[in-house]
C-alpha cells in the first residue's frame, strides 16, 4: 500500500472525467459531500440484465468508471467544487490476473480479491491510496510492491506528478 499526493489536481481531475485515462477501472463506490451527500455503489444489480447482457458482462462485478463518470461529473459541475469526493476503483478481472502473474509472488489469482486504487479529495488536497484485498496471509508482499510500481508506472505514462 502506498499513500501518494497529486501534485496537478486539476490536471488529475481532466484525466478523471474528460480523458479516457481511468476508463477500464471498475467503480467499487463513490461518495461526494457538497450541498447534500451523494453515495453511489457500483456493485452490478445482476437481475437487472437479461442473459445476452449478462454474458458480455462476463466476470464484471461493477461498473466501468466509462459509464459512470458523466453521472458523476454532472453532479460535481458548477461554481463550488465538493467539500469532499472518495471513488474506489478495483482493476478488472483480466488486469487482476495479469497483475498476479507479473508479479513473481506465492500468490494465485483465486488468492487476491482486488487490487483497489482509492482517491480521495478534500480541502488538504488530492490522495490515492492503493490497497489490495487478499483471501488468506502471506508475509510475501511481492505483489504488493507490484502492483504499487504499476500504479506508479500508470502515472508516469499517463503525466500525473505526484508529490514526493
Amino acid at each position: 500500500m502506498i499513500a501518494l499526493q497529486v501534485e496537478d489536481v486539476k490536471n488529475f481531475m481532466n484525466k478523471l472525467f474528460k480523458d479516457v485515462t481511468f476508463d477500464e477501472f471498475e467503480v467499487v463506490s463513490v461518495d461526494l459531500q457538497q450541498g447534500i451527500s451523494y453515495t453511489i455503489d457500483g456493485a452490478l444489480q445482476l437481475q437487472f440484465y437479461d442473459s445476452l447482457e449478462k454474458e458480455l458482462l462476463n466476470d464484471q462485478k461493477y461498473i466501468k468508471w466509462s459509464e459512470l463518470k458523466g453521472t458523476v461529473f454532472s453532479i460535481i459541475k458548477g461554481n463550488k467544487t465538493p467539500s469532499t469526493m472518495k471513488i474506489v476503483f478495483v482493476v478488472s478481472q483480466k488486469s487482476k490476473l495479469n497483475l498476479v502473474n507479473k508479479s513473481s509472488s506465492v500468490y494465485q489469482p483465486e488468492d487476491v480479491n482486488g487490487f483497489y486504487l482509492n482517491i480521495i479529495f478534500d480541502a488538504s488536497g488530492l490522495k490515492i491510496v492503493t490497497g489490495i484485498n487478499y483471501k488468506l496471509f502471506s508475509l510475501d508482499k511481492s505483489i504488493e510492491n507490484y502492483y504499487d510500481d504499476s500504479i506508479l508506472r500508470f502515472f508516469s505514462k499517463n503525466d500525473i506528478l505526484i508529490i514526493s
